[in-house]
């Protein structure tokens, strides 16, 4: 009887273990690109409201932020100790400003009607200042004898809900820009990632017109398991491959044939 083809011949045993040997050897990518040792980051949304020119975070929410945007200045509520005290102290005083003591920008114009480039892009485009939100804008002066008005620096007061939508995300039409674990939070009320996540610095809206604005509550080490995991894979899986390896190579032999 003819022996089956199914048969493991040393050669087939030998090429098996060879995959193998390459498969252990190759462990420490396959861990490193599963993140399974990297931190576990727990993402919360927080309902963002407007009321009376006011806007403010759900006070029930644990997220690690406490600015409503990036857009709107000042908006953790803690001005003027804030992150950027100068800027927020600045702010206010504009606010609080008259017409009388206005800021004087320190250049002129001609066309009191076109915003030149050379002004530059505003770093935000509100500010909150004593429970007020204010849009940034520019005030001219009258003509003078050569024909130019000086720029002013002034905040105008405008609708909290209207700012709120303009400087916010579309959870549908933006969905491309949202991390899929922001879109997560902001639909299930929280989510769990491994790893980081660059969660947007401003607020997403929804279809019902709800405002929410997603920050990380806590960051905890992988389980026990994940990390016995990553040491197998990283430390044992390798080492293994190596001995394997060492061992099919001494199976080899190497037959010289001369002339």
């Amino acid at each position: 009887m003819m022996p089956s083809d199914s048969v493991l011949t040393p050669r087939r045993r030998d090429v098996l273990l060879g995959l193998l040997a390459l498969s252990l050897l190759s462990m420490p990518i396959v861990v490193g690109s599963l993140g399974l040792d990297e931190m576990v980051h727990t993402y919360e949304r927080a309902e963002v409201s407007t009321d009376q020119g006011n806007v403010w975070l759900d006070g029930h929410s644990n997220i690690r932020t406490d600015a409503i945007s990036d857009e709107i200045a000042c908006s953790d509520g803690t001005a003027p100790y804030a992150d950027n005290i100068r800027m927020c102290a600045f702010e206010r005083y504009l606010a609080e400003s008259d017409e009388d003591d206005r800021f004087d920008a320190g250049f002129k114009t001609g066309n009191p009607d076109w915003m030149s480039p050379a002004w530059g892009t505003p770093a935000y485009q509100y500010v909150w200042v004593n429970g007020t939100i204010y849009e940034t804008t520019f005030a001219f002066g009258d003509e003078d004898d050569g024909g130019y008005h000086p720029v002013y620096l002034e905040l105008e007061e405008t609708d909290p809900e209207a700012a709120l939508e303009d400087v916010s995300l579309d959870l549908e039409a933006d969905r491309d820009e949202i991390p899929s674990a922001v879109v997560e939070a902001i639909e299930d009320g929280e989510t769990q990632t491994h790893g980081e996540v660059d969660v947007p610095e401003t607020t997403i809206r929804t279809d019902d017109g709800t405002y929410y604005r997603v920050g990380g509550t806590a960051q905890m080490r992988p389980s026990n398991f994940r990390e016995i995991v990553t040491w197998l894979g990283r430390y044992a899986a390798p080492l293994a491959g190596l001995l394997l390896a060492g061992l099919l190579s001494r199976q080899i032999d190497v037959t010289y044939v001369g002339d």
